[in-house]
């Protein structure tokens, strides 16, 4: 252990170092360390080894003479905890003072076979009996931090210890309740256990499988007003006494500027105001099938029409829902979410074959398009949820569809509505779109399965000028986008239409084995993939 004079930048104090070697101990190192007086005279060093010592921290005038009788290569105390028989790690150590005279010392410890959280009364001035209890958690805790004034700020300020769980969950504990625990232990009377309560994370909660991202106006100006209102909310997700889930004022949603849609684990469809970095639920959807019991299916596809106010969601047992939000005469498109839960959509279902795995549709269109693990694209009718076609595509290996895609397309003053499948082997196939027809009879494929990550339709920029050399009649066109785990391609659509040899134009390769994450080269309208 060191000792710094920070102001003059230099080493005044070393203590510990040849312990090791005078005892013929083990080595260990320091995993974690704290104060542990608040006249910082004393310091609590946590080792890998499940040892806690307590180490003597002179001031820099003693330190500074070596006549010194202490002992620098000697700890105070040795605090013999538990962790040591098992040899937990000490992943941190925090001191918290409390009337001047003694403090609390927050102990974490965890390895991949055991874990213990203690927190124990440490009296600055003399040695004295240890009083500790150990927090009842039932995982790992893999972090702490102190947060200070979570509770009503018109109240007396609130202390929190905020533990993050191996889970990824927050779990909190009024620090408080800990010290009059701790200060009950050494009295006749019974102390009861601090009690708990667990966060719900809105951004990174496991349940959710699937996200989209809209927007109603990008050019609208902001709201500070708004966004002050929604920022001061924020101490209220930690509360410890506002359980409830936070959810924004609908008086307020034709302020929203951004909507944010998840499909989760367990079937649910929540709807969160984003037009501030800090996101507050609007109102959630629990799907039910035809006698109102309530379907736990995980969803596996979103797609949300805006101006039609039309969302389709699709979830693993293979029901594909439409949702239709009743309008009112407000100019802002999101104030279909107003009103009662319950009253302010209606809902209809058809029960397909395997797992949806992608959805599509143009905005104000009558049908929209539906692809199963199975490989079957159907083409449903939005006002009843009938099926218009249906089309089995064939796959090289297992798998489904992966990606649709409507698109117009224009050749030579010829106009074409097309449908474009793309399959999770990374082969490409073309539907008419009014009737199903395969329009290429060989489709689209790689020289060998890969999987797919996306499919988008490229469009040349309408302000760039046609060139005359006939090297760039292939960009003046249509493109098709396919990025696999193993390549990013571009094809042109007019060859995969018209031609049973499909050109790659341009390809690039990469040199890791796996390509884990994308991003879209083109957003077209006002959607975004999360």
């Amino acid at each position: 252990m060191t000792l710094w004079d920070i102001k003059a930048s230099r080493v005044v104090f070393v203590s510990g170092r040849t312990t090791q070697q005078q005892s013929h101990q083990e080595e260990k190192n320091v995993t974690s360390s704290c104060w542990a007086c608040s006249k910082g005279s004393k310091v609590a060093i946590g080792y890998d080894s499940g040892d806690i010592y307590l180490w003597a921290i002179p001031d820099i005038f003693s330190a500074e003479n070596s006549s010194s009788s202490s002992n620098p290569n000697l700890p105070l105390q040795r605090l013999n905890l538990g962790y040591k028989l098992d040899k937990v790690p000490i992943i941190s150590l925090r001191w918290v003072p409390s009337d001047g005279k003694s403090g609390r010392l927050y102990i974490n410890g965890f390895s991949e076979h055991a874990y213990l959280y203690q927190v124990l009364i440490l009296n600055e001035e003399s040695e004295s009996r240890i009083v500790k209890m150990v927090l009842p958690i039932t995982e790992a805790c893999q972090g702490m931090e102190f947060v200070t004034g979570l509770s009503d700020p018109n109240k007396q300020r609130q202390t929190v210890l905020v533990l993050l769980l191996k889970s990824g969950q927050i779990c909190l504990y009024d620090d408080s309740e800990i010290e009059r625990y701790l200060l009950q232990s050494q009295s006749r009377s019974p102390p009861t256990l601090p009690s708990h309560s667990f966060v719900k994370q809105p951004y990174g909660d496991s349940g959710i499988n699937v996200a989209k991202f809209y927007t109603s106006d990008r050019t609208a100006t902001a709201n500070e007003d708004y966004f002050s209102t929604l920022a001061s909310k924020y101490p209220w997700l930690l509360s410890m006494k506002d359980k409830g889930q936070i959810s924004a004022s609908l008086s307020n949603i034709h302020k929203t500027r951004n909507l944010y849609i998840t499909g989760h684990m367990d079937g649910t469809i929540s709807f969160w105001d984003a037009s501030c970095p800090l996101l507050l639920q609007i109102f959630m959807i629990k799907q039910q099938h035809e006698d109102n019991t309530s379907s736990r299916a995980r969803i596996t596809s979103l797609q949300f029409d805006m101006s039609s106010s039309i969302l389709i969601s699709g979830d693993q047992g293979g029901t594909v829902r439409v949702i239709t939000f009743k309008k009112d005469s407000s100019d802002n498109i999101l104030s279909i979410l107003q009103g009662k839960q319950g009253d302010n959509y209606d809902a209809r279902s058809i029960k397909l074959k395997g797992a949806v795995t992608s959805t599509s549709m143009i905005s104000n269109s009558k049908h929209f398009a539906v692809g199963t693990e199975k490989g079957i694209v159907s083409v449903i009718k939005v006002d009843d949820a009938t099926i218009l076609y249906q089309k089995q595509l064939e796959c090289r290996v297992s798998g489904g569809i992966a990606s649709l895609q409507f698109e117009l397309y224009s050749h030579n003053g010829y106009d074409k509505d097309l449908l474009i499948v793309g399959m999770e082997d990374s082969s490409i196939c073309i539907l008419e779109e009014e009737t199903g027809k395969l329009l290429n009879a060989n489709p689209v494929q790689t020289n060998r399965p890969t999987r797919a990550l996306l499919l988008q339709t490229l469009e040349l920029s309408p302000n760039e000028a046609p060139g005359s050399d006939n090297h760039d009649t292939a960009l003046r066109e249509s493109l098709l986008l396919l990025c696999t785990e193993d390549a990013i391609r571009l094809f042109s659509l007019s060859h995969a239409i018209q031609v049973f040899v499909f050109p790659v134009i341009s390809e690039v390769l990469f040199l890791c084995e796996c390509c884990c994450s994308y991003g879209a080269f083109l957003c077209a309208g006002n959607e975004e993939d999360n």
